[in-house]
């Protein structure tokens, strides 16, 4: 193991594409420079997106002056308010992932906490994360309304192009994790299939 505990999550949420121009499907996603961050550059190279690194400052003129054909967002609240939304009126329509907020305990510190306590930390966390995803849902669908109302249209691809998208998104990713952390990417599969 690697010494740690995994508490929870804080924040929810799954990612989208926001773009400048509508696509019809998957391969009009090549060669688009999106707004990235680095958790996101496999995936995008296999999609054959340039993932371009900007200062949250700067996204607005990036967008603007087509520095980048539109950017990658952890969920639907922000863009519209940050402005960005001027530039990016569509929306690739396909979640992908979920946010990797979460709450990571020292394993050491951990083992030194009373069992009972231990518990309580559990069962609070548990507690809060059902509240915050039933917020967050609530938050994303008034958001949706909102971006609509303001003219950005969500935009979706066929239906194989939509699971060529997802398989992707995540087959990327479990290639990379089975070549980093062999012993392990097994047993990573199994509990996350087993929610």
């Amino acid at each position: 193991t690697i010494g740690i505990k995994y508490i929870g999550r804080w924040l929810t949420g799954s990612p989208r594409l926001w773009l400048n121009d509508s696509i019809s499907s998957v391969d009009e996603l090549k060669n688009k420079k999106i707004r990235s961050a680095p958790n996101y550059n496999r995936f995008f190279d296999e999609l054959g997106i340039t993932s371009v690194m900007i200062d949250p400052s700067e996204v607005y003129t990036s967008l603007q002056t087509g520095v980048v054909d539109g950017f990658v967002y952890g969920g639907l609240s922000g863009p519209r308010q940050d402005g960005w939304t001027d530039s990016s009126k569509y929306v690739l329509d396909i979640p992908f992932w979920t946010q990797n907020c979460v709450i990571l305990f020292n394993g050491d510190s951990w083992d030194r906490i009373d069992e009972k306590d231990q518990e309580a930390i559990i069962a609070a966390t548990g507690e809060y994360e059902r509240e915050m995803v039933a917020y967050y849902e609530d938050i994303f669908e008034e958001e949706r309304q909102e971006l609509l109302d303001d003219g950005v249209e969500f935009i979706t691809l066929s239906e194989q192009d939509t699971e060529y998208f997802l398989d992707l998104a995540y087959d990327t990713e479990w290639d990379y994790i089975a070549a980093e952390e062999p012993e392990i990417v097994e047993e990573v599969r199994h509990l996350t299939e087993s929610e």
